[in-house]
């Protein structure tokens, strides 16, 4: 059996489009229809029956912007345009770079099988054209074998149809010391066979799976070239691959790329195998019963969960590193290891976490579970900032925020005094408890019974019971201030927070009426949740910030829905707090490192048991004086800032603001003296901005005098106008 060609240098050229690839000894069906390749078809058309038993085509796959792309026909239009592979964007999730796509085009001679008009019937016009890809023929008596592969040397002839001059490269035999690749190469197909045989023969009999099986026993090395064509095609390569299998004109490099793509394709079926049998496994009896066909039921997702799980397990995957429900499970446990919360807690979460895995995750139980463990690991058990106890610096802090309220102020620097020398006096202790052996403790008893206050008959205690021994003793006091609404009584509290370097959450309790929004709702309810209390320390991260609660004055009383003022008694009490129970959290939080601040304005409406727990600070109204000083240094540049004035855009003395204290405010804070000032910037905004506009900002005159203040203001309400 000689090996000859004996093909065309000529050939037309037949375009294939949608991203379809004819192979040596193959068939492929095609439906040409409107213009494409008319000349082409007319040409076939006209041939007789000889003719057109002997016509060669020239079948290339157009790949977009090649050169041939725009010659065939009406330039490729009739197909949707197929985007280059290099312009796809990567997701990221290729097992191997895509192979390069080569520029050269390359081809397979055809013979024309068949040709049938479309039945106009179906509503679509054309042919439907079968080729088959030129590998076997003969040539007089003898049986010539011509693998049929070309390549386009040039575009001879552009119309009527594209004809080119191609070169051929006839199929060699494959080199005896390539032998082992192809035993491997036909070794690994049959495995291949082996896997997706059954599947094949149940989905189509006439398979290339089917037909392959039969070729691969018998193939030798000079059949190696058409085997690697036919394992192509069989085992569905990506469209890349068979267009540089195409192009690879030396047999064992074809051989060594397509062995490459069957060993890949062959273990991406056993791993999907060992993931399927590790799924079946975790089922239950129940769940095989109950989901015949995993993936056409209720219960899919479950399956792809699981399904994802055995292939991050198969791949190696350690906790966090995907987004499985495994993960979150892990991700939760560190979260609360890392919150360091008391044993008790530590216990409840480990027996939820329990929980979690055990229940499947579409069920609703399993969205409770998960709030509740998030909660416990957003709680700041351990998590504190360090205290500035600078009493110099929150002097000037507090006078440089308020003018005045001299009793108030006095009250919170004594409170960070008496903090600062307890704190000192804790380190003491420590350092003591620390050096402390137990055979001197009991010799040092009796000299040291006067200064030392534990028992005692108590022995010696590890720093760390000294430290929250220390700690209880070391309560913050609950303040009250009480005063007329703008007296600064908020703003108070920040100063506070301020100067202690800690962190500000403010609680509003006006119109507060159910008892479980202070406790936090029992988990047995729908959409249940903790406290304004544990919330505000979810939201701060810290255990030891200051909560401004808010017009306290103003909270509900008793109804039907619990009382909200008897719910506040535990938070603060300064001997209870540092086990408050919240109904959600289920076991102690310990408050007693918070400060709490409370703004009220009026005592005679608070709680009695309530107001006994507090330290009430009063807050009087300000004096003439201090309200000039105020609007002076604080509210006047905070309405030419809001107002978009400088500073030498408006002048007011003392005795206009004076005039507007006395003539157009009755009230003891300075909120509605802002707003007077606020209306004087606006009423001044606007003559300089009509100034502006007509270029005669010389013009302007940006005093305001008792005089101009009827006219902006309107008429004084004071009865004493002069």
């Amino acid at each position: 059996m000689s090996r000859s060609p004996s093909l065309p240098s000529q050939l037309p050229i037949l375009p294939l489009y949608e991203q379809a690839v004819l192979f040596p000894g193959l068939l492929l069906r095609l439906r040409i229809t409107g213009q494409t390749s008319s000349a082409l078809l007319s040409h076939i058309l006209r041939s007789d029956q000889a003719t057109l038993l002997n016509l060669v085509l020239g079948c290339v796959p157009i790949r977009p912007g090649s050169a041939l792309a725009g010659l065939t026909g009406d330039g490729g239009k009739e197909r949707p345009a197929l985007p280059a592979p290099e312009s796809i964007p990567s997701t990221g999730k290729e097992l191997e770079p895509k192979p390069p796509v080569p520029e050269t085009e390359y081809g397979c001679s055809a013979r024309i099988k068949s040709l049938s008009r479309i039945d106009r019937s179906y509503g679509v016009s054309g042919y439907v054209l079968v080729v088959e890809g030129i590998g076997f023929f003969r040539e007089g008596p003898n049986l010539t074998v011509g693998i049929s592969r070309f390549r386009i040397d040039r575009i001879s002839q552009r119309y009527p149809y594209v004809e080119a001059s191609v070169t051929h490269f006839p199929d060699e035999t494959l080199p005896m010391a390539a032998t082992p690749l192809l035993t491997q190469l036909k070794n690994t197909a049959t495995d291949l066979i082996k896997q997706l045989g059954p599947v094949a023969a149940t989905v189509q009999r006439t398979s290339p799976i089917m037909r392959l099986e039969g070729y691969v026993s018998r193939a030798d090395r000079g059949d190696a070239g058409q085997l690697a064509d036919l394992c192509v095609i069989a085992f569905e390569a990506r469209w890349e691959e068979k267009l540089a299998i195409l192009a690879l004109t030396d047999v064992r490099l074809r051989v060594e790329k397509v062995l490459e793509i069957l060993t890949r394709q062959l273990g991406i079926l056993q791993v999907s195998k060992k993931v399927n049998q590790n799924i079946n496994n975790k089922l239950t009896k129940q769940q095989r019963e109950y989901v015949p066909c995993p993936m056409a039921c209720v219960n899919r997702r479950f399956y792809l969960r699981q399904q994802l799980n055995a292939i991050k397990e198969e791949l190696g995957a350690k906790d966090g590193d995907g987004g499985g429900e495994e993960d979150d499970v892990a991700e939760l446990q560190k979260r609360i290891e890392n919150a360091k919360p008391p044993p008790d807690i530590m216990n409840i979460a480990k027996r939820e976490l329990q929980r979690l895995r055990r229940v499947p995750q579409a069920s609703a139980e399993h969205n409770v579970i998960r709030t509740y463990i998030e909660v416990l690991a957003d709680i700041p058990w351990s998590r504190s900032t360090t205290d500035d106890l600078d009493i110099g610096r929150a002097r000037k802090q507090f006078d440089s925020d308020h003018y005045g309220l001299e009793p108030v102020k006095k009250r919170l620097l004594e409170y960070l005094a008496i903090l600062k020398l307890k704190r000192s006096l804790t380190e003491k202790r420590m350092l003591a408890a620390s050096t402390e052996q137990p055979l001197t403790n009991a010799l040092e008893k009796a000299d040291k019974k006067s200064e030392t206050e534990a028992p005692t008959d108590s022995p010696s205690k590890p720093s760390e019971e000294v430290m929250l021994e220390e700690r209880r003793r070391d309560r913050a006091p609950i303040l009250l201030l009480v005063g007329p609404p703008g007296t600064g009584k908020t703003s108070l509290a920040k100063s506070v927070a301020t100067a202690l370097g800690r962190k500000f959450h403010r609680i509003s309790l006006g119109g507060v009426r159910d008892e479980a929004e202070i406790r936090g709702h029992r988990r047995t309810y729908v959409a249940s949740l903790p406290g304004l209390i544990v919330q505000g320390l979810r939201k701060v991260g810290v255990n030891n910030p200051v909560f401004l609660l808010d017009e306290i004055d103003k909270i509900g009383m008793n109804n039907y829905h619990g009382d909200p003022a008897a719910a506040m008694l535990e938070v603060l009490d300064p001997e209870q707090n540092h086990t408050f129970n919240d109904h959600y959290v289920g076991s102690p939080v310990d408050l007693s490192k918070i400060l709490f601040i409370a703004t009220a304005n009026s005592q005679y409406t608070i709680h009695e048991a309530l107001l006994d727990r507090m330290e009430v600070i009063e807050l009087p109204g300000y004096t003439f004086d201090e309200k000039l000083h105020i609007a002076r240094e604080h509210l006047i540049p905070k309405q030419l800032d809001t107002n978009a004035l400088e500073a030498d855009q408006i002048q007011m003395d003392d005795k206009t603001i004076l005039k507007i204290i006395t003539g157009y405010t009755r009230e003891a804070g300075v909120r509605g003296l802002e707003r007077w000032l606020g209306a004087v910037c606006r009423s001044k905004a606007v003559q300089y901005a009509e100034k502006k506009e007509q270029n005669k900002t010389s013009e302007y005159d940006p005093r305001v005098t008792t005089e101009d203040l009827e006219t902006i203001l309107g008429v004084s309400t004071s009865l004493d106008s002069s």
